[in-house]
């Protein structure tokens, strides 16, 4: 692709007028740039690697002065040659191809048979795949004209979630009669700044009593989350919000026709987790969850008299479990 651009260049130069104009006095070369530039000798060394030759002390007189203007590179030159002078103005999105592109039109102002020649042979040291180039003469109504390379970075494809199945044991508060043991299974799909989790949990039989009877309660449910994600390294904190469906079991004991129920449980949830990575695919973590009942089961011992509360979940609830957890696909 160099080669195209060069071509390009070499094209226009030898089509474009010539301004006589004296360049400034002083060395055979000026090169005015900023710090970020290549300096003049660098300029120099690739006026003679195309050329194939060092420069003669008389041989060239050029004078050129880089500005930049919103992230956008140019130089106007003045080029003398024996008894041909010219003045030329070059733009271009980097710094290292503009002066390049100077090298190669003072090349070609020297001796354009041998600067074609060497085009083959040598390729631009810091010319970038995507630099455009817009050569033009200020001397002469001439169109500019650019040459732009082809870009040969390959497209970007699309990310794939990672896939994730978690296991963790703990226990829960609130939703049961006393602390219950706590087993959560979860799957989740996650990119680099979020993720969506589906999980279970269920909750260990636990038992209130009252005089004349008592119930035990047991809770299953499913989950949904939608997560923010927040990684340093090997650390990885979820931070997830959701919704809870699932159905509370209470057994009646020690009361006349005592009976089991089921009423439907639904619930809003926030949780915070806190991953750590101790192999590629496999991590070690915690995870709090709390739960604020939306529709939640109550049990009574009704016998002759007025009914008697048994037992009614905690307005919040809440877990805490510890486990691990396998990525697919993690990169």
């Amino acid at each position: 692709m160099t080669l195209v651009a060069d071509s390009l260049v070499l094209a226009m130069f030898v089509t474009a007028s010539h301004a006589h104009a004296e360049p400034a006095e002083g060395p055979s070369i000026s090169w005015v740039a900023p710090a970020a530039c290549p300096g003049v000798e660098r300029l120099r060394g690739a006026i003679e690697r195309r050329l194939g030759r060092p420069l003669a002390d008389d041989e060239l007189r050029l004078s050129g002065v880089v500005a930049n203007d919103l992230d956008a590179w140019s130089v106007t030159l003045q080029l003398a040659t024996g008894d041909r002078t010219s003045t030329r103005t070059l733009a271009a999105a980097d710094c290292s191809a503009l002066t390049e592109a100077a090298a190669l039109i003072a090349a070609v102002s020297l001796d354009a048979v041998q600067a074609a020649t060497m085009l083959e042979q040598v390729a631009p040291a810091a010319a970038s795949p995507s630099t455009s180039i817009a050569p033009r003469d200020v001397s002469a109504p001439v169109a500019p004209r650019a040459a732009t390379l082809d870009d040969d970075d390959p497209p970007r494809q699309r990310r794939t979630p990672t896939i994730s199945l978690a296991f963790a044991g703990g226990v829960g508060v609130g939703a049961t009669p006393a602390v219950a043991a706590a087993v959560v299974v979860q799957t989740g799909a996650w990119w680099r700044r979020g993720g969506l989790a589906l999980g279970g949990h269920w909750l260990s039989p636990r038992t209130a009593a009252v005089a004349g009877g008592s119930v035990t309660v047991q809770l299953g449910t499913a989950d949904l989350r939608g997560c923010g994600r927040f990684t340093r390294g090997a650390i990885d904190v979820p931070l997830c919000a959701g919704v809870e469906l699932g159905a509370m079991r209470g057994r009646g004991s020690a009361a006349p026709s005592s009976r089991t129920r089921v009423g439907l449980w639904l619930g809003a949830l926030a949780s915070l987790e806190l991953w750590g990575r101790v192999h590629r695919n496999l991590d070690l973590g915690i995870a709090a969850t709390a739960s604020v009942p939306l529709q939640r089961p109550s049990f009574q011992l009704r016998s002759p008299g007025p009914a008697v509360a048994v037992f009614a979940p905690a307005p919040v609830v809440a877990r805490v479990v510890a486990g691990i957890r396998v990525m697919f696909g993690r990169r």
